[in-house]
């Protein structure tokens, strides 16, 4: 049964409009609701936003001179945030909640952030400090431009992927063919083929492989023709590559 507020009462029972339905009383917001509502509001996502963004800075400021007093505040926004993650399992529960990869993500960091606090002395705890650098990522699902482009990166890595496959395999096939060619005179660059790999892997970063790998091989050969086969096999790989 919805509670009539005082005006919807008073056109109940006072108003001479005859077509009056019940059904014209909007149902009001239920408490998950109102807390998602609220929770969802765009001053409360900025409030946030600039709390992880002090974290952040706080952060940068322990790590460089150990300052006695970020600490302090550092475990202040860690309570904050936790309060705040109630909050939005309150407002988003239960399945909302869960499927969305931010929340798990922010479970994670402010339980860490937790962990470090409450149980300081649990052997290994204090490596997960190096953690609290991942915070400042949680500024990206309150910002919506910032959040469309993790998205969009999200979305490439399928086709990056495939890319990265495919570079991989021509590696391999000419780390193959170079062990062939060109292992028993430069073992330190091709003497098998994970070396080869390596070697491969350094041309594609460009570096150096013009001056410490390429010319050395080629004017290694001694004719002019394996020259030019030599320098077509470097080539070819790099035009497949880029």
């Amino acid at each position: 049964m919805p509670f009539y507020t005082l005006y919807q009462l008073y056109e109940r029972f006072f108003s001479h409009d005859t077509n009056y339905e019940e059904t014209d009383i909007e149902d009001p917001k239920t408490f998950q609701e109102a807390v998602c509502d609220f929770y969802e509001s765009t001053p409360v996502q900025l409030s946030v936003a600039v709390l992880i963004a002090l974290n952040f800075v706080i952060a940068v400021i322990d790590a460089q001179s150990g300052a006695p007093w970020a600490g302090s505040v550092e475990h202040t926004l860690t309570v904050i945030f936790a309060v705040e993650l109630c909050i939005n399992f309150v407002g988003n529960a239960f399945a909302p909640f869960f499927r969305s990869g931010w929340n798990w993500f922010d479970m994670l960091v402010v339980g860490v952030s937790l962990g470090q606090i409450f149980f300081p002395d649990v052997p290994g705890i204090a490596s997960l400090r190096l953690f609290r650098a991942f915070r400042a990522a949680r500024i990206f699902r309150r910002l919506e431009a910032q959040r469309r482009i993790v998205h969009a990166v999200v979305s490439s890595l399928v086709g990056v992927s495939n890319v990265l496959m495919l570079i991989f395999l021509v590696i391999g096939i000419w780390s193959v063919l170079s062990v062939n060619f060109f292992g028993s005179q430069f073992p330190d660059e091709f003497g098998s083929v994970p070396k080869a790999m390596r070697t491969f892997l350094q041309i594609v970063t460009f570096d150096g492989w013009m001056s410490k790998i390429v010319k050395p091989i080629v004017f290694s050969r001694a004719t002019a023709g394996e020259q030019i086969a030599a320098a077509f096999l470097f080539i070819s790989f790099m035009v497949i590559t880029s």
